[in-house]
């Protein structure tokens, strides 16, 4: 190592503290790899369970027991009746592409989610999962605005806007007429 590595505040690092940063950062990529593995192990579950509950669904396997879908959903599944439909819905719209692209994986459960309703067809499912999949998370937001027809805050010029007040007492809010 060079011994005339700069530091914080300009002041010299000795061989040792570099290794110790080097190790640092080694340590940070091996967690950052991890946690990424476990998000798209979750997804894949998640995309998983979607189609067996499609399966329930679609065969009305819980009717012997339940008096409907919502009755099994909320007294055997762990996740509320709208998890539930949202892994239906999401394993019905890309299930078939992101079973077989896994890097499609990396869009993650709840961008995925909020991208339904715009997966009109395989090709632009593949391609919002791919968007989903590699923007920051600002970039994702304004797509999604793009998406819903509305402006993004970057794209924007912030000469319409409204006056308001609010009430230091009670916190109340009100547009300025």
């Amino acid at each position: 190592m060079n011994p005339k590595m700069i530091g914080k505040k300009g002041m010299r690092m000795k061989e040792t503290e570099v290794s110790t940063l080097v190790e640092k950062a080694e340590r940070l990529a091996a967690k950052t790899n991890r946690i990424n593995r476990r998000a798209m192990d979750a997804m894949e579950g998640f995309m998983l369970a979607g189609e067996e509950l499609k399966e329930i669904e679609d065969n009305e396997e819980w009717r012997p027991t339940f008096k409907s879908l919502e009755e099994y959903f909320e007294s055997e599944i762990i996740w509320g009746k709208t998890q539930c439909y949202n892994a239906i819905k999401l394993f019905k719209r890309c299930g078939e592409p992101v079973l077989e692209n896994p890097e499609l994986l990396k869009a993650g459960k709840t961008r995925s989610i909020k991208l339904i309703p715009f997966m009109t067809t395989k090709e632009r499912t593949i391609e919002l999962l791919h968007m989903a999949a590699n923007c920051p998370n600002k970039g994702f937001e304004a797509n999604l605005r793009n998406l819903r027809g509305k402006v993004a805050p970057d794209e924007c010029d912030h000469i319409n806007f409204e006056i308001w007040n609010r009430c230091k007492k009670c916190g109340r809010f009100w547009k300025n007429v």
